[in-house]
């Protein structure tokens, strides 16, 4: 599943519970999730790995 910035629309408290809901269905289903974030904090507690692009 590919998602780019799908947090962006969502208020403050929001973006958590998505992404986690997010992370269960994908290893609920065995599907790999590709997520475009410019928040690192949410990256970097909702995701496995979080490469890093230069600016």
């Amino acid at each position: 599943m590919l998602l780019d910035k799908p947090t962006a629309p969502l208020k403050l408290q929001h973006p958590h519970a998505m992404l986690a809901q997010v992370r269960r269905c994908a290893m609920e289903s065995g599907m790999g999730v590709i997520t475009v974030l410019h928040d690192l904090t949410l990256a970097l507690r909702h995701a496995g790995a979080v490469p890093v692009l230069p600016a």
